[in-house]
């Protein structure tokens, strides 16, 4: 803590209140986000306003005051910064002074939200969390936006000429701006003058409102403001960190006057007719009359001008409901509803609908119109006058029953619309007309006449109409395409709703050219031939053989061969001849191989005869089969001839392989049940060895008790075959058994193993409970832990062959049960004596309960017992019994006591005759009456009673002369120890006196 002066604390406590009402020079800074501002020199102060500034220095410039537009909420993160670092001590107070005119009046102890009364004195002081480097620090916590902030910066040590000032700039951290005081376009309407208040809203918001309907905090009544255009200004901030703006508002009214309900008129409506008078109207939109039924009109559109707009609403239903006028803008929500009533007319007679309808033209071409007419209150006498505009007429006379049908048949079609126009002669003005259009009759136009070959196809169309049928099975679309054999002359009919229209068009046939080809010819692939033709004027072949009479062809395969002609008339014949192509014959022979002892035969295919060279080692040198005799390898060559002659030629290989020496092993001896492994050798590399006896070369296998003789035969990679045996003699392993005999079935259990077997020797036991004994005579062991266990028993025959036995299953041993269970409640009130008893045994089937009490037994998993309504304690014992008969046993002590039984009255009447003189609590039983305490207070609180027997109550008087208590409510408290387990409790409640 830094010095305080006396003298100088005394003056300020004088002066304090004078002083701090103002300051002399204070800089205002707009803005200085993440930036340093300054650097600001001090002042002469006038005052303190601060409590925790040592305001010593009053006679020298050691004081500075900066004012702080807040635009961004955050934590104030500030950082003062001496111009002589790590000197001196620079105390920092920091005022909210937002609202007030005045900032310097607004410093005070009241508005002060942080001091640095700086430690460590280092020439600086920091607010916030920001980071900013000095080691003194204060949080001063969020400053809101809108928030301004006057700084006070004392030079205590006088070591400083100036300063500089940082705002930090993290996320979190507040920030300073020039307030924007711009007015939000979006919330100055245009408002209607009935509307209820409207917020207006600026960029920030917290500063001032004012003109025509405006309050302070910026909410605006259109109703206080009137009809017009008003200026509204806001204002925020302090100067010069201050910004203000001003905007329009236009309100806007609407009425309907001079309504007028209109009379009936014929078809039972009725017109409204009034003014609309309106004041700043919306510049967009339409100005709409519409009636309660929805029937509206568009008086007028924007642009508007201020003034009077009539309006006729006609059509209405006089119907005498109650209805309304609406009169609003699309363009804004200005309206304004009348009421009234429409009135009630009688009916008269009125057409509601009118229909007619041309046919499609008919046979003869002709069409009908039908249709039919709808009215209300049609007239009782005359006649109904159906006219159409080509002078046709229908008459209906009376009664008229709607809808009436009516019908103009046989008319002449022409394609043009009329119309049709029905009135009551004796109501002449209930009149009404519709119209229809005539069908017309096409101008079918057919193509012109053509020439075509026989065989050709000719084109037709036709147009003018919507559907078309051609005769001669031409076909049924405007485009049509025919093949006639003859010359032939086709008429097109064209239909066009019904009506119809033809014409004609004739093609002629010309006759088709016929050609003389060669003959077909065969030749051996690779042979060429000559094909021509003749009996036209020109040529043109397919197969790439172009233009000409004749062509000299070598195909390499069979091929049609096409030619078309063409005569003087343009008309075409075709013809084609074929050059059949035999194939060379593909002869074939497998190459063989055979082995040195084996002769082979050689087939050969793919001809009719064949010529094999040279003859060496064959049986023959023609043939398509021959017998090749072992010798050496050889290749042969083989000439084959087709049944066309055409020739083919192959080679064949026949290759010798050596025939195998095959080794089968030595024989074998060994004990029954031991895997042996045959493996034979000689077949060479891929080569394979077939046993007999089911034997698999080198696979391991279990040969039978014996001697037996396996052969096998061994075949090369190329199919040459050899053979060898071997025999396996087999000795049989010795004949085992035992036996077991236990004890007892409960844990632990003694068992005696006994050998049985006819002979053998080397014996070697083994047993599940891990154990092993060597020996052939009878063992003894013992099982300490419940299962089932089995044993084996090893022994070896007198030619060395060791054989073992194991039997599961040879001892059972069951586990000893664990008794165990819980009373629920161990100790029990003597108001319910039945207990609970929850068996948690585990391993046992079966259970035997003794309740301690004589013969009070039971045989449940879980039962319950009801004791005598007496106090005594009592051993409740469970037996329980496994499946094979092993018991455990456990006990549980349980008990019964007195209840807590008390009684506390509610009032009492200490009045001096013998009924309920004294408050007392009531025990039955179950409470320890030397561990007592009975409290009276009144309403103060004040103990005015006290007792520790439970047989003194309280008499409704108080203090050592006994003074007698007020009537009223006093409250108690009782405080025991029970009897049951010695617990304390303690009770309040509340007391009536009553005297």
């Amino acid at each position: 803590m830094k010095k305080i002066l006396v003298l100088i604390a005394l003056l300020n406590t004088i002066f304090i209140n004078e002083l701090y009402s103002q300051c002399n020079v204070n800089t205002t800074v707009c803005s200085v986000t993440g930036n340093t501002a300054g650097p600001f020199t001090f002042q002469n102060p006038s005052g303190n306003p601060s409590t925790c500034l040592d305001f010593i220095n009053g006679n020298t410039s050691n004081y500075a005051y900066i004012v702080l537009y807040i635009t961004q909420t955050g934590n104030l993160d500030l950082l003062i910064q001496g111009n002589n670092a790590g000197t001196g001590c620079l105390d920092v107070a920091i005022f909210n002074i937002t609202g007030q005119t005045n900032p310097c009046s607004s410093m005070s102890p009241a508005t002060q939200i942080a001091c640095n009364y700086v430690a460590p004195c280092v020439g600086c002081a920091e607010f916030g969390s920001g980071g900013l480097g000095c080691p003194a620090v204060v949080n001063p916590g969020q400053v809101t936006a809108g928030s301004v902030i006057m700084i006070l910066v004392e030079d205590y040590s006088d070591a400083q000429n100036s300063f500089t000032m940082t705002i930090g700039n993290g996320p979190n951290s507040a920030q300073t701006g020039i307030p924007d005081a711009t007015i939000n376009p979006a919330s100055l309407g245009p408002f209607c003058a009935t509307d209820g208040l409207k917020q207006i809203t600026a960029s920030n918001m917290g500063g001032t409102w004012s003109g025509p309907g405006m309050s302070a905090n910026g909410m605006f009544n259109p109703a206080v403001a009137g009809p017009g255009v008003h200026t509204i200004n806001y204002s925020i901030g302090v100067a010069p960190c201050n910004s203000s703006s001003s905007a329009q508002i236009t309100v806007g009214s609407i009425a309907v006057n001079n309504m007028n309900v209109g009379a009936c008129q014929q078809g039972g409506t009725y017109n409204v007719t009034g003014d609309i008078n309106v004041l700043q109207p919306p510049a967009t939109g339409d100005l709409v009359v519409e009636s309660c039924d929805g029937t509206q009109v568009v008086v007028a559109s924007a642009p508007f001008t201020a003034g009077s707009y009539p309006f006729n609403l006609g059509g209405l239903s006089a119907n005498g409901a109650a209805c309304d006028i609406h009169a609003y803008f699309t363009g804004s929500d200005c309206s304004h509803i009348l009421t009234y009533t429409a009135p009630t007319c009688p009916p008269s007679c009125g057409f509601t609908n009118a229909v007619a309808n041309a046919s499609g033209c008919q046979p003869g071409n002709t069409f009908d119109v039908t249709g039919t007419l709808s009215f209300l209150n049609a007239p009782a006498t005359g006649q109904l006058i159906v006219e159409d505009c080509n002078g046709n007429s229908l008459s209906f006379n009376p009664p008229f029953v709607s809808p009436l049908p009516f019908s103009f048949n046989s008319l002449t079609p022409d394609g043009q619309s009329c119309s049709v126009s029905a009135h009551f002669t004796a109501e002449p003005s209930c009149s009404i007309s519709t119209s229809y259009t005539s069908p017309a009759i096409p101008v079918v136009s057919a193509s012109n006449d053509s020439d075509i070959c026989q065989g050709g196809t000719a084109n037709l169309t036709a147009s003018g109409a919507t559907t078309y049928t051609w005769d001669n099975g031409a076909g049924t679309s405007d485009n049509v395409s025919v093949s006639p054999t003859q010359t032939t002359t086709y008429t097109v009919t064209g239909t066009t709703n019904g009506c119809t229209a033809t014409d004609q068009v004739t093609v002629t046939v010309n006759s088709d050219l016929v050609l003389t080809m060669s003959p077909d010819v065969e030749i051996c692939q690779g042979e060429s031939t000559t094909i021509s033709v003749s009996g036209g004027d020109s040529y043109m072949w397919d197969n790439n053989l172009g233009v000409g009479s004749s062509h000299t062809v070598s195909p390499a395969a069979t091929t049609t061969y096409s030619v078309t002609g063409t005569d003087v008339n343009g008309c075409t014949g075709t013809d084609q001849v074929v050059v059949t192509v035999n194939p060379i014959p593909v002869v074939y022979a497998s190459n063989v191989a055979t082995c040195e002892s084996e002769s082979v035969v050689i087939i050969a295919a793919g001809a009719q005869t064949y010529t094999w060279s040279p003859s060496i080692h064959l049986s023959s040198t023609a043939g398509e089969m021959v017998t090749f005799t072992p010798g050496d390898s050889r290749i042969y060559t083989i000439v084959g001839t087709d049944g066309n002659g055409c020739e083919g030629s192959t080679t064949v290989s026949v290759t010798v392989h050596p025939d195998p020496v095959v080794e089968a092993g030595n024989d074998v001896i060994e004990c029954e049940g031991n895997q042996i492994t045959l493996s034979a050798t000689g077949a060479g590399p891929g080569g394979q060895y077939t046993w007999d006896n089911y034997v698999v070369n080198g696979v391991p296998f279990i040969p039978p008790v014996g001697s037996t003789v396996y052969s096998v035969v061994a075949t090369t990679a190329q199919g040459c075959t050899g053979t060898d045996t071997l025999t396996v003699t087999v000795d049989a392993l010795p004949e085992i058994s035992f036996t077991a005999v236990q004890d007892q079935n409960c844990v632990p259990v003694v068992a005696v193993f006994t050998n049985t077997s006819p002979a053998g020797s080397n014996c070697l036991w083994s047993f599940d409970n891990g154990q092993t004994v060597v020996g052939c005579g009878p063992v003894t062991q013992t099982f300490n832990h419940p299962g089932i266990f089995g044993a084996s028993l090893q022994m070896e025959s007198d030619n060395g062959c060791v054989a073992l036995l194991y039997r599961d299953s040879m001892v059972l041993v069951d586990a000893i049960p664990e008794a165990a269970f819980t009373p629920s409640p161990a100790v029990f009130e003597l108001s319910n004596t039945q207990v609970n008893f929850k068996n948690n045994s585990t391993g046992a089937t079966s259970y035997i309960w003794d309740f301690g009490v004589g013969g009070a037994y039971s045989d449940e998993v879980n039962p319950s017992y009801t004791y005598p309504e007496e106090v005594a304690s009592y051993v409740v014992t469970l037996i329980a019994i496994s499946e094979s008969g092993c018991r455990d046993t456990t006990e549980y002590p349980v008990r019964s006591e007195e209840d807590l039984i008390f009684f506390i009255p509610n009032t009492f009447t200490p009045d001096g005759d013998e009924f309920n003189q004294t408050f007392l609590p009531v025990f039955t039983s179950g409470f320890d009456p030397y561990d007592y305490k009975l409290m009276i207070f009144n309403r103060w609180g004040e103990m005015v009673f006290e007792s520790n027997d439970a047989s003194v109550g309280w008499k409704g008087t108080y203090g050592v002369n006994g003074k007698i208590c007020q009537d009223g409510m006093y409250s108690w408290k009782i405080e025991f120890k029970t009897i049951k387990n010695d617990e304390r409790k303690m009770y309040v409640g509340h007391i009536n006196l009553i005297r």
